[in-house]
């Protein structure tokens, strides 16, 4: 790098082959299996992202399509954190472009949401007006959700299962970071600073000041200074930064190294030292046209680089990073791999599922009695495994998995609100469930468990009810689904001695006979003399006739 700049050439900050562990070469031989072309869309802060790609069985997949389009919805929010209508429309028209761009390959997207549209107060417009344009659901997850998501992509593409890895993504509204090891979380957090917002907040559309400059880093030291403490109490030993700011960065500093940078930037190595002299060299410069040219920095990324570069240097000086290896894999390939795990489902004590070792930490900090709670679970599942051929007729075998999955959930923490009082528990379950923050389930997923869990004591959601507003017919049918399940499996453990094994569903000319299988030579009396009471609003809630039979054995 030159002497003005101050950044040092060494041998780490070249751009080299992918180090060892890297996954390129194996996913390139590895093609056995039938596979299923899947594909996702990321509405970002800053672009809306489009992915398609071949998955295998064995969980490799191979990228088809990609397609950006920087739509910059995070300038279409006024100044009373509303979506504006133009907003709405540009996202709406990507959205249905990229749709059906993926439906051409045989692909139905899975449609996810970040900051932009969760910070929006009338979120649900967009929502609405993407669901008539496309029949797509768009699923909003936060922070923390999208740090898990990232870190699944940087997983698949580089292989460091058994190394603890701090990972960041510098977004338009958002940034977000995550320490973790395999499946095993240690530290998660979300900062809502983000290139765009910050660009939009401290520099307008002029051409930033040294005093907005100096006002926004001030405000980056704020912000990031409450999650030192937590995130340093954990060890790494690499660190990787999956974002459009840290590739452009690696892009500069190969420039001034004089290093031929691949075209993806995947696996380059960018010293911490080198990447705070950048930063120091582009708060000088400033001006988004000097920046350009400079650089040869894409204008769709100029404009915001420096609000993203301060970020990314805010973090790596006050949590000390040495290097960072910039990753190409991140939010969108998680979001593939994260519905192939979803597609295969999760069973019982498979704890290497990291969603389910969520659920059972967050049930323990509840003191939700781990064995009486599974139990239940379990007997949810199979009467779900029963009712949904019979109820959820129209859905996909993909789309049961992973509501029997949602099910499993809500049956284990449907007692959480015991936590707070005994009075109107299933109330205080529902709060409880929809705010947990649970890593691995997008907002609207928490918004269904923790709504089960409230119906399973009583009542049936219908179009009428408040909480059932924004909600669709089919999600109201799967809520009452689940909580029927959910009250009937309760009940057949009323006394807690776990004396049902197991259920059998059977139907019959439109009945649904629900066969009980019973330790013990007579029937649970307990369990039997509360499924009588229970039955008829179950039948209300499912829409079905069912019968109950107790068998021995």
């Amino acid at each position: 790098m030159s002497r003005r700049s101050g950044v040092r050439s060494s041998k780490t900050s070249r751009a080299k082959r992918p180090p060892k562990g890297h996954r390129s070469d194996r996913r390139k031989k590895d093609r056995r299996g039938a596979g299923i072309t899947v594909a996702a869309i990321d509405i970002g802060t800053n672009s809306i992202h489009m992915i398609v790609a071949r998955m295998e069985t064995s969980g490799i997949f191979r990228v088809i399509d990609t397609d950006k389009v920087p739509v910059r919805l995070g300038k279409y929010l006024d100044k009373s954190g509303n979506l504006t209508p133009e907003g709405i429309r540009r996202t709406t028209e990507t959205v249905r472009h990229m749709n059906a761009l993926c439906r051409g390959y045989g692909a139905a997207p899975r449609v996810l949401a970040t900051h932009a549209v969760r910070e929006a107060a009338n979120h649900h417009k967009l929502l609405d007006a993407i669901r008539r344009a496309t029949k797509l659901s768009v699923e909003i997850i936060d922070g923390f959700e999208e740090a898990r998501m990232m870190y699944l992509g940087i997983r698949y593409g580089f292989d460091v299962e058994q190394d603890p890895c701090l990972a960041m993504d510098i977004g338009g509204g958002s940034t977000e970071i995550i320490i973790a090891r395999g499946d095993t979380v240690r530290y998660v957090g979300s900062l809502k600073v983000g290139a765009v917002i910050m660009t939009k907040r401290f520099f307008g559309d002029k051409d930033p000041s040294p005093g907005s400059v100096r006002k926004l880093a001030e405000h980056l030291e704020e912000e990031v200074a409450p999650i030192v403490p937590a995130a340093r109490r954990h060890s790494y030993v690499r660190a990787f930064a999956a974002s459009g700011t840290a590739k452009a960065l690696a892009q500069i500093h190969a420039r001034i190294c004089g290093t031929n940078l691949r075209s993806d930037a995947n696996a380059y190595e960018l010293p911490g030292n080198d990447l705070i002299e950048i930063v120091k060299d582009l708060k000088k410069i400033r001006t988004t046209k000097k920046i350009r040219d400079q650089y040869q920095i894409d204008s769709g990324r100029a404009d915001i680089l420096l609000a993203g570069a301060m970020i990314m240097g805010c973090v790596t000086e006050m949590l000390h990073v040495r290097t960072w290896t910039i990753s190409t894999f991140g939010l969108r390939e998680g979001i593939l791999v994260d519905s192939h795990r979803r597609s295969h489902g999760f069973e019982f004590g498979d704890m290497r599922d990291d969603r389910w070792l969520g659920v059972i930490e967050y049930a323990r900090r509840l003191g939700i009695d781990h064995d009486q709670a599974e139990h239940v679970a379990h007997l949810a599942i199979q009467l779900f495994d029963g009712l949904a051929r019979k109820i959820l007729a129209k859905q996909t075998d993909a789309h049961i998995r992973t509501s029997r999955d949602l099910l499993r959930v809500s049956a284990y923490l449907r007692e959480a609100g015991m936590f707070l009082s005994l009075s109107r528990y299933h109330k205080h379950s529902n709060y409880l469930i929809a705010n947990s923050r649970l890593l691995g389930f997008t907002q609207n997923e928490l918004e269904l468990m923790g709504l089960a869990a409230q119906y399973q004591r009583k009542g049936v959601l219908s179009a009428l009810e408040s909480e059932a507003e924004h909600r669709t017919a089919d999600e109201i049918k799967l809520i009452n689904l689940f909580a029927g399940c959910i009250r009937l499996a309760g009940s057949l453990d009323r006394s807690r001695t776990g004396r049902v094994r197991r259920l059998d569903v059977r139907w019959s000319k439109g009945v649904g006979r629900i066969l009980i299988r019973h330790v013990g030579r007579t029937p649970p009396h307990v369990e039997m003399h509360k499924c009588e009471t229970d039955l008829p609003g179950v039948e209300k809630l499912l829409g079905v006739r069912l019968i109950m039979k107790p068998m021995s054995g």
